[in-house]
């Protein structure tokens, strides 16, 4: 119904059964234009199967058509595409004040399906707290977004506890935070990462203003990074007051430094 109905009007009671003669019958006279619109067919469906299968959720033909059609929408306009992910990045200046309370945030994973978490928590711009965590994720992406609900989680915690009104969370994923901002699960390339997005965005609707979450450079989070790595490889946890030891080996200095905080833009103006 999906192939038959879109825009590519493809009969599939007449292909091949196996995938790469599928694919080779479809595409072989298929103009450069259709081809992103059989890619994103053939991802939404599988997104939509394992929802059916993992989740119990209903397969929605409609749904996963408007989907596609939304992903054309975004590859016409230059935005959100495979095509424009490849623009270079501009790095515009970031207004950084150290106050309040800031949590620099990362993840990191391999191949094994081990991935590790960290967050540095600082205070008028003074290191108060840090963590990390060695965890399970299926993909890189799930990894961030783990981290992220477990500085959500803590975050409530702190607003609640010690009747913190405003907190900034810094997050190198651009994916991530730009799903969150602009409340849209259809540009998460995982499928194993939307519930713990939606956790994440529930939080946040329940913090409202309180909760700032900004996209930064890889280098302004690189303690978290290099922490992160350290609980992955090693399989280590740890979540308190600074420790030397920490510290020292991961050269994490008691002030945040505001060098690298800007703001990253996905695409020029």
């Amino acid at each position: 119904m999906i192939w038959f109905g879109g825009c590519l009007g493809i009969r599939t009671d007449s292909l091949p059964l196996n995938i790469s003669d599928v694919v080779e019958v479809i595409t072989q006279n298929m103009s450069e234009e259709r081809i992103p619109i059989f890619c994103y067919t053939l991802w939404e469906i599988w997104l939509a199967r394992n929802e059916m299968i993992f989740q119990s959720k209903k397969f929605d033909p409609s749904g996963v058509c408007k989907k596609i059609h939304n992903w054309e929408g975004r590859r016409n306009n230059g935005a959100g595409s495979n095509r424009s992910m490849l623009v270079p990045k501009e790095v515009m200046p970031y207004e950084y004040e150290p106050y309040g309370w800031q949590i620099i945030i990362d993840a990191s994973w391999d191949t094994s399906q081990r991935a590790g978490s960290a967050f540095l928590v600082y205070c008028q711009g003074l290191l108060e707290e840090m963590g990390m965590e060695k965890h399970d994720s299926a993909d890189p992406f799930q990894a961030e977004a783990k981290t992220l609900l477990k500085a959500m989680q803590w975050v409530q915690k702190l607003i609640y506890e010690r009747g913190i009104q405003r907190v900034q969370i810094f997050c190198d994923c651009f994916n991530l935070v730009n799903a969150l901002v602009e409340d849209n699960l259809d540009s998460i390339p995982s499928w194993q990462a939307r519930p713990i997005i939606a956790n994440i965005a529930q939080h946040m609707e329940t913090l409202r203003n309180m909760v700032c979450i900004q996209h930064v450079s890889r280098e302004a989070v690189r303690p978290a990074h290099d922490m992160a790595n350290h609980a992955r490889r090693r399989g280590v946890s740890y979540q308190g007051i600074p420790m030397a030891a920490i510290m020292c080996e991961h050269k994490i200095g008691i002030e945040i430094d505001s060098t690298f905080f800007q703001q990253v833009q996905e695409a020029p103006p």
